[in-house]
């Protein structure tokens, strides 16, 4: 009966963080998104990797940050939960909006190529890291962190320059409200979180709302996937497969509900833009910026964890391929099908892992 309940309990802690995150994604923190892509001048694909991808990857940096210094584990654990997100991403996080979108759309192929270029060569320097000495140390983990910062850099620095007529955009109201009547005392103190249109947003030119929505989708997405991982362990499922699939999926929530919304509109460049570019932040920045503090004073990052990642970092290289593929397949038209075999991926990829991790 103790059981029963203690995973009740578990239960609907997860249920009231998916809603938590849900609207945070898909409100303020989209809020946020349009006014830096509005002010900056940044296309569908920039800012789905740059701003968007900061925000959808606060749960990893959270997950990183409290894994490691707070509760000192073991951080090749923390890559095998980077690498399951990151195919959780390019599979369920781009097959669901183009599922959901309500008619087909044209992609920038340029925009396309360049972000999943750029995502492929994280994918090969990790490999190349993992695979030449079966650890990371300080060193390779900072090559990671600056390829994809000087990455960033580039883009900030080739964007259109100049003023935008009116650097608030306009948002839907009504549709907020709609959402607030669902769960409206935890949607009422959601919506203290200043947006760019309230007073506390913006203070002497810092983005104090934009910083707490960072914060707020970090920590309640943090809660989320312990609780997730309590439960998955307590119907007995493996630690490493519980980072593939329970703790990719859980952290990538923020991804799925920033993502849906925008494919509704039919923007979906800017969610493909968001799922490679907040991939390559993962890697990148979310483990190897987080870890080399870790790794220069505590040594080279090793385990059986980091070793079992062998497979599914090659399951990322081909999948990467094949994503490109479906999408050049349609002339770089979104379809229906290409959703439906996004989401069959992951699946295999659960099924696959399962066997041999």
């Amino acid at each position: 009966m103790e059981t029963f309940l203690y995973g009740f309990a578990l239960f609907v802690i997860i249920a009231l963080m998916i809603h938590i995150i849900g609207t945070i994604a898909d409100g303020v923190f989209m809020e946020w998104t349009e006014y830096f892509k509005d002010k900056f001048h940044m296309s569908n694909f920039v800012a789905g990797e740059t701003i968007q991808a900061l925000g959808t990857s606060a749960p990893e940096i959270a997950i990183s940050i409290i894994g490691l210094y707070i509760l000192q584990e073991n951080p090749a654990l923390g890559m095998a939960t980077i690498v399951g997100s990151a195919v959780f991403q390019i599979t369920m996080v781009i097959g669901v909006p183009i599922l959901v979108a309500k008619k087909s759309a044209k992609l920038d192929p340029k925009g396309l190529l360049r972000t999943a270029s750029i995502y492929g060569g994280s994918v090969v320097l990790l490999w190349l890291f993992v695979q030449t000495g079966h650890e990371l140390v300080w060193w390779e983990l900072v090559v990671l962190s600056l390829y994809h910062i000087l990455y960033i850099g580039y883009l900030l620095w080739k964007r259109p320059k100049g003023e935008s007529e009116d650097d608030t955009p306009e948002y839907d109201d009504e549709k907020i409200e709609k959402e607030s009547l669902l769960l409206r005392w935890l949607d009422t103190i959601l919506g203290l979180i200043p947006s760019p249109r309230d007073r506390w947003g913006m203070v002497n030119g810092i983005p104090i709302g934009f910083m707490i929505t960072l914060v707020a989708i970090g920590v309640s997405s943090y809660v989320f996937v312990e609780m997730s991982v309590s439960f998955a362990e307590l119907i007995g499922i493996s630690s490493t497969l519980i980072a593939l699939t329970v703790l990719a999926g859980g952290s990538s929530m923020p991804e799925l509900f920033s993502n849906i919304p925008l494919a509704k509109k039919g923007n979906i460049d800017q969610a493909i833009g968001n799922a490679f570019g907040s991939n390559t932040l993962d890697i990148c920045i979310s483990f190897a910026l987080m870890s080399i503090p870790y790794a220069w004073f505590t040594g080279p990052i090793s385990g059986p964890e980091l070793e079992s990642m062998m497979v599914p970092i090659l399951f990322l290289f081909g999948y990467l391929f094949f994503v490109l593929f479906l999408f050049a397949l349609a002339k770089f038209q979104t379809q229906k099908w290409q959703g439906w075999v996004l989401v069959v991926l992951f699946i295999l990829f659960v099924v696959v892992n399962a066997y041999y991790v």
